[in-house]
């Protein structure tokens, strides 16, 4: 007697049955043994818990690799979705397509089970376990999958005290990106509470609370969180406000660098007075060396926030992208129209950059999209200076790819150039 006790439920032939007739069930065994590897649909009759069940030898949707499904009336509660048989240990692609805005609960039996929120999809395999059979969600060991992501939403709750509910993300992990619509203008110092995972503070990039006003109603904001200091960190805040950590930091360091100027020069003057004034020159050569130090640390302040609004700016998604199109071997980026550039690269090419006098932002980016194995030969500013890190390839692409540069204009004459090796596109 044929036996159907496979993962796929097959029919098994006993060795010396259906003489003559065992090549029709073989071809009927393959056919639906394809079924694992093709799309299937189902449609839920009612609003209610619903077993599928793989048929013995029979073509059926829910041996389906990717099985979308959906209902024919409208949900109204979570509904549980029991994989059948029990035994059966197989990876499923399943899709929520339901009415009535609620969760599928895929399960096996009384063991782990699955949530997939309406209009999502997840990859999931059942162990086959009978009784105990449990359903495992195959991503949600996979960090690539959760690190790097922006995820999207609207806080809800008060001031300074800020929720969103986002339902791709289950768990703080190192580098989680979010974008939120702020509902409310803060007044201070902030937390973010994350689909009920517990509140976080929301600090600025140099670590240090919030400032009312910082987060303002109906704007976006980005933030990623760094998990070994177990806050987010604000990451896209308005031009102004990022250029302003800048401003400050080269005023500071302006500051400190003319105190230095007048100490070193009353230390000359005092040195000049001979053996009597020998004392005060000691103390004015003192100031000088003291306020050189604070120009020093202040001026590494100034290339610290520098760095640092370059790096926030970068990943700043939410201008409008400016296309920019290669003519004869030359893209020309306007900085006087947008910040945020893109060229589709078809041949080796010069960036030449214009009009950084009424550039509208002093950090921008430049996106290219590769269709061969094309590279940038050079760039040209007039006026300008362009710097590239050391060890940075600022002019090579990736083949058949996408990168990303920084661009930061540096006082009157520079122009810092950053590629962005840690830029994935998703």
């Amino acid at each position: 007697m044929a036996t159907y006790s496979n993962d796929l439920r097959l029919k098994e032939i006993t060795p010396g049955d259906e003489d003559g007739v065992w090549g029709t069930s073989t071809n009927n065994n393959w056919n639906i043994a394809a079924e694992a590897f093709s799309y299937g649909t189902t449609e839920l009759a009612s609003d209610a818990n619903a077993t599928l069940t793989i048929p013995d030898g029979i073509s059926s949707a829910y041996r389906s690799l990717f099985l979308k499904i959906t209902s024919a009336v409208s949900l109204t509660a979570t509904r549980q979705i029991t994989l059948a048989p029990s035994t059966v240990s197989k990876l499923w692609f399943i899709q929520n397509s339901t009415s009535g805005d609620q969760t599928l609960t895929i399960k096996q039996g009384s063991g782990a089970t699955v949530d997939i929120p309406n209009g999502k999809s997840k990859i999931v395999y059942t162990d086959g376990g009978g009784a105990v059979g449990a359903v495992t969600d195959a991503m949600a060991a996979f960090s690539a999958f959760t690190t790097g992501l922006q995820y999207v939403g609207t806080t809800t709750g008060t001031a300074n005290t800020y929720a969103v509910t986002i339902a791709d993300v289950t768990a703080y992990v190192n580098f989680l990106s979010l974008v939120v619509q702020i509902n409310v203008t803060n007044t201070g110092a902030s937390t973010i509470n994350v689909s009920s995972l517990g509140a976080k503070d929301i600090r600025r990039p140099d670590g240090t609370a919030l400032e009312a006003g910082d987060l303002t109603i109906n704007t976006l904001v980005g933030m990623r969180y760094n998990s070994a200091a177990g806050y987010f960190v604000l990451v896209a805040a308005s031009a102004a406000e990022l250029e302003s950590y800048v401003t400050a930091a080269a005023a500071s360091a302006s500051a400190a660098s003319s105190s230095a100027s007048a100490a070193s020069a009353s230390a000359s003057s005092a040195s000049s007075s001979a053996s009597a004034a020998s004392a005060s020159a000691s103390a004015a050569s003192g100031s000088a060396s003291s306020a050189s130090a604070s120009a020093a640390a202040a001026a590494a302040d100034a290339t610290e926030a520098s760095d640092a609004v370059s790096y926030i700016d970068s990943i700043t998604t939410f201008d409008p992208i400016t296309t920019v199109t290669i003519t004869a071997g030359n893209a020309n980026i306007d900085l006087s129209v947008g910040r945020v550039f893109e060229i589709s690269v078809t041949g080796n090419f010069t960036v030449t950059l214009l009009n950084m006098a009424t550039s509208i932002s002093r950090v921008f980016t430049i996106t290219t999209r590769n269709t061969g194995s094309f590279n940038i030969t050079s760039y040209t500013a007039a006026g300008y200076t362009i710097k590239a890190p050391s060890g940075t390839t600022a002019g090579t692409l990736t083949a058949s790819g996408i990168d990303r540069f920084t661009c930061q204009i540096a006082g009157s004459s520079q122009i810092l150039l950053t590629k962005d090796t840690n830029f994935v596109n998703v």
